[in-house]
């Protein structure tokens, strides 16, 4: 019995910053301390700190199935369901 090598099969490389954005809102000023919030995977929370704007902005979340998170706003997924 004889091993052969094999050839490596390469995924295409992923884009280091993905495209477009995943908010869920059209308004940012939507996402405020004590804003209610769903997640995909962590269900409902309340915002608890709001720091930065934009592409920037990272949130503080109290969710009631995990407890607190801090998320970057503009990959979490998040629908504002009461400001």
């Amino acid at each position: 019995m004889f091993w052969r090598p094999c050839k490596l099969r390469r995924s295409p490389p992923k884009p280091a910053v993905p495209e477009g954005t995943y908010y869920e809102y059209d308004d940012e000023s939507a996402i405020k301390p004590g804003a209610i919030v769903l997640h995909p995977k962590f269900g409902r929370g309340r915002v608890v700190r709001v720091e930065g704007l934009g592409e920037d902005m990272r949130l503080d979340v109290d969710f009631a199935s995990v407890g607190p998170k801090r998320l970057i706003a503009k990959y979490a997924h998040l629908t504002v369901v009461s400001g």
